[in-house]
């Protein structure tokens, strides 16, 4: 057995997809899906900017660079004679759809000298509109910075949410608390832990909690919309340090925080795990409570006979959570006046193989009831979300989670916000009197 099925429970919280745009989290394109004029150009002057009134004005826009492997590119190349950071085709461009406005006209001067316009355009029926240039002289943005922080306290701070995660994995809370609408602090959430079991055919079981693996920041990026940290992930056993050969950028930001992952599954698991096995993410409510909605994407309850006949079972559940080839769950609960959204997204394919997150009303009696052996002895009452990873297929599965604020449990919009790219407007079609658009 190779010691790397332990990647295919660690990483079964995370799949990314949007069914419906949200407020409350801003939404990323990819640079290649850009006019390839824009490629190789410094990213200080790719900037967007949005109609208002009869002018274009600059929005926000944060840029990551990011390396063939998703890791963030400290690199810098050639440009006119000086070291800048060019942008490549890996790289994340992170916008907010709040900030998009009504279509450019003819007449509308450009801020800027630039000789390529994108159009970009946000989803759904009535969509509105955004555009990147390439500005030919580099100036000063005047935006505002962002209403974020990360202290020495291991917390990252907002207008609306603070999180302090525990000292050697960001990943895991030790509280989270959201700013009521009276402007005090309550808690969401705290002591944050997680218990993994596997109990591998013709093997011992392997049982694993937080202080045997951590996710070492590697790397930090803060631009207009928040931080970003990627982490590295590794197994303590006895005095080994182990490389678990996986990484993801967990981003922060004003109103929410995202966690996109990819995990290469070495074998078939269930060809080398028993039913029952799989990641128990645990947790003390507090003075929470969770909010059943009866939405189409409600997390199901975790349910034992469920789980032991077998991956296929719990695939079952996915059938009203389930457009376009991926898969959506959301946990909703409830502090004073606001509640705190955790949505989970899935590849339809894993999901039907019964990677299925399950609410669990009470962590002590659902160890209990499982069997694991040398489970937790919880000093307090725990809920916590349940992965079943025996149903993972060899090969590369890209997952992800979100957690954001919400003032309506009902309210089915999620992250992250969609873009489209559009038109391209060239030099020939760009006049001192404005753009030609068509």
């Amino acid at each position: 057995m190779k010691l790397s099925l332990i990647f295919i429970v660690l990483a079964s919280l995370f799949a990314e997809y949007s069914l419906g745009d949200s407020d409350y989290c801003p939404g990323y394109i990819k640079s290649s899906k850009l006019w390839d004029v824009f490629l190789g150009k410094p990213i200080a002057k790719v900037r967007l900017f949005t109609m208002k009134g009869d002018r274009l004005v600059e929005a926000p826009i944060q840029i990551l660079p990011l390396s063939g492997r998703s890791d963030i590119r400290n690199k810098k190349g050639f440009a006119g004679g000086k070291r800048e950071k060019l942008l490549s085709s890996y790289d994340r461009i992170t916008m907010s759809r709040s900030s998009f406005s009504s279509r450019i006209r003819k007449e509308t001067l450009l801020p800027c000298e630039s000789k390529a316009l994108q159009e970009i355009s946000t989803a759904g029926k009535k969509p509105k509109y955004a555009y990147l240039a390439l500005c030919k002289e580099l100036r000063a943005s005047f935006l505002p910075e962002p209403v974020i922080s990360y202290d020495s306290a291991n917390t990252v701070k907002s207008e609306l949410f603070k999180f302090k995660h525990v000292p050697n994995n960001i990943m895991l809370f030790e509280d989270i608390a959201l700013r009521g609408k009276d402007g005090r602090w309550y808690g969401a959430g705290s002591a944050g832990d997680l218990w993994l079991h596997l109990d591998v055919k013709s093997f011992f079981d392997i049982n694993l909690n937080k202080s045997d693996l951590s996710a070492d920041l590697q790397a930090r990026s803060k631009g207009a919309f928040g931080i970003v940290h990627q982490l590295k992930f590794f197994i303590h056993i006895l005095f080994f340090k182990i490389d678990l050969e996986m990484s993801t950028l967990f981003s922060f930001f004003e109103k929410s925080g995202h966690v996109p992952m990819k995990i290469d599954v070495p074998v078939n698991a269930w060809t080398r795990l028993n039913p029952g096995s799989g990641i128990l993410l645990h947790w003390n409510p507090g003075d929470t409570r969770y909010i059943d909605t009866k939405s189409r994407y409600a997390i199901p309850e975790v349910a034992k006979n469920r789980i032991m006949k077998g991956y296929l079972e719990s695939g079952k559940l996915v059938k009203k959570h389930c457009r376009y080839g991926h898969c959506r769950f959301d946990l909703n609960s409830r502090t004073k006046d606001r509640f705190l959204r955790i949505q989970v997204s899935i590849p339809e394919k894993n999901a039907r193989r019964g990677l299925v997150p399950q609410y669990v009303p009470d962590a002590e009696v659902f160890v209990k009831e499982m069997g694991w052996d040398a489970a937790p002895r919880f000093k307090s009452k725990r809920i916590g979300i349940f992965f079943d990873n025996t149903g993972l297929a060899k090969g590369l599965h890209d997952l992800t989670y979100w957690f954001y604020p919400v003032d309506d449990p009902y309210d089915i919009s999620g992250c992250p916000a969609r873009f489209g790219v559009g038109q391209k407007i060239g030099n020939s079609q760009i006049s001192p009197s404005g753009p030609s658009v068509k």
